[in-house]
C-alpha cells in the first residue's frame, strides 16, 4: 500500500519564512516570524517618534491666503508647534516621525548643493535636475527596496514607512520640481510610475500588518496618503507601466488605487489636513479596494528590478565640466578647482570654507 499523502498546509503569505535547508550537518531551520509579530517587536520612540512641524502651505484652509509651495505657515502658533511630541498634541494634524524629518531635511540640503545657481556656476541645462534624481529620488527608492525586501533580517516597517512618507513631503514641497522637466523624458515617466508603485507597496505592507485603518499607529497614515494623492493628480501619468496588463484586471492608476485603500481603511483624504483635494476627490469613482493583502501584490521586485538595471544612475551625462560616470552632482564634493572652473567669475564658491567644513554635511546653501 502506498504511504498516505500528508494533508497540505495552509500558507500564510504574512509569514516571513526561511530558505529551506536539506543538506546533512546544516544548521537548524529558524522558526517562522509573523510580520505582525516583527512590526510590534518596534516601537514608535526615538528615531520612530512623532513629532509635530509648522502647519506648510499645503495645510492651508483660505483661498485668500499666499504661501510659498512647500513653506511652513506663518503664524506664531504653527511655528510654536516645531518638534513638539505629536502626543501631546493630538489635534494637531501635521506630524512625522523624527526619522522622516531628518530624511527631509537631509534631502533638501542636497537638492540645494546640486543647484549650480547656489555656486554662481553653470554646468547645462538639466544638471540640477538630474541631480535631484541622482541624489535623492533614485537612493530614496533604493533605500525603500532594501526595507521592503530585507536579507537575513526582519521587515523594518517603521523605517520603510519612514521613508514613504519623507518622499511625500519632499516631492510636495517644490524642491523635487527640476527633476520632473528633465530632457530623459522616458526615464521620468518610468520613475514616476516606480514611485506609485512604492506608495502601493507601501500600503499592501502596512495592510499585511494591519495597520490600514483610521487609527493606524502609523499616525500619519491618512495624511502621507493625501499627499501622495496631491502630487500624483496633478497632471501625472500615474500607471504602473506594464502592470496595466495584468490578468485579474486590477486597476492599476494608483492615484486611484490610493483612493481605494483610503475607502478600505475607513480614511476621508480630504480630511487629512492637506487643502484642496475635494475638487479633484470629486472626479474619481472608485470602491474600496477587494481583496487581501499578499507579499509583493503590486510587482514592486519586477518593476525595481528593470528600473534598475535599465535606468538607475545618469551614464550617459558627460562634458566639459562633468559629472562623467562615477563622479557626483554635489558640488560640495567636488575639488575647489573644479569648483572653481564652473563659476561664472572662476573663483571657488566656497573659498570662505574650510576642507572640514565642506567636508561634514553642515553646510547648508539657500
Amino acid at each position: 500500500m502506498p504511504p498516505r499523502k500528508r494533508a497540505l498546509a495552509a500558507i500564510d503569505a504574512n509569514t516571513q519564512r526561511p530558505a529551506k535547508r536539506v543538506n546533512e550537518g546544516d544548521k537548524p531551520r529558524r522558526e517562522r516570524t509573523d510580520v505582525k509579530d516583527m512590526f510590534a517587536s518596534r516601537a514608535f520612540e526615538g528615531q520612530y517618534e512623532y513629532i509635530c512641524f509648522p502647519r506648510p502651505s499645503w495645510g492651508r484652509d483660505d483661498d485668500s491666503e499666499e504661501e510659498d509651495e512647500g513653506k511652513p505657515h506663518k503664524d506664531d502658533e504653527s511655528r510654536s508647534m516645531y518638534k513638539k511630541p505629536a502626543s501631546e498634541h493630538p489635534d494637531w494634524k501635521w506630524i512625522t516621525m523624527k526619522e522622516s524629518h531628518d530624511l527631509l531635511v537631509e534631502w533638501n540640503r542636497l537638492s540645494a548643493c546640486c543647484n549650480p545657481s547656489n555656486f554662481n556656476a553653470y554646468i547645462y541645462n538639466d544638471f540640477h535636475g538630474y541631480g535631484i534624481v541622482d541624489l535623492v529620488l533614485e537612493e530614496a527608492i533604493k533605500a525603500f527596496h532594501r526595507e521592503v525586501t530585507p536579507q537575513k533580517r526582519p521587515y523594518n516597517f517603521h523605517q520603510m514607512w519612514a521613508v514613504v512618507a519623507a518622499l511625500a513631503h519632499f516631492l510636495n514641497g517644490g524642491r523635487a520640481d527640476a527633476a520632473f522637466h528633465v530632457d530623459d523624458g522616458e526615464k521620468i515617466f518610468e520613475m514616476i510610475s516606480l514611485l506609485g508603485c512604492m506608495i502601493l507597496t507601501a500600503l499592501n505592507e502596512i495592510e499585511r500588518i494591519g495597520q490600514l485603518k483610521a487609527e493606524s499607529e502609523f499616525r500619519d497614515l491618512g495624511y502621507v496618503m493625501a499627499l501622495w494623492w496631491r502630487w500624483g493628480g496633478e497632471g501625472l501619468t500615474t500607471g504602473l507601466g506594464d502592470a496595466e496588463e495584468k490578468e485579474d484586471g486590477e486597476d492599476t492608476d494608483w492615484c486611484d488605487l490610493i483612493v481605494a485603500y483610503a475607502k478600505k481603511a475607513g480614511i476621508e483624504l480630504a480630511k487629512q489636513g492637506v487643502y484642496g483635494l475635494e475638487r479633484g476627490l470629486r472626479d474619481v469613482d472608485v470602491e474600496a479596494l477587494e481583496g487581501k493583502a499578499k507579499v509583493d501584490r503590486w510587482g514592486w521586485k519586477k518593476m525595481f528590478k528593470a528600473y534598475n538595471e535599465n535606468r538607475m544612475g545618469t551614464p550617459w551625462m558627460v562634458g566639459p565640466a562633468g559629472p562623467k560616470p562615477g563622479e557626483s552632482f554635489n558640488f560640495m564634493e567636488w575639488t575647489r578647482e573644479e569648483r572653481a572652473d564652473a563659476a561664472f567669475d572662476k573663483k571657488d564658491p566656497l573659498a570662505d570654507f574650510t576642507d572640514e567644513q565642506i567636508a561634514s554635511g553642515e553646510l547648508a546653501m539657500a
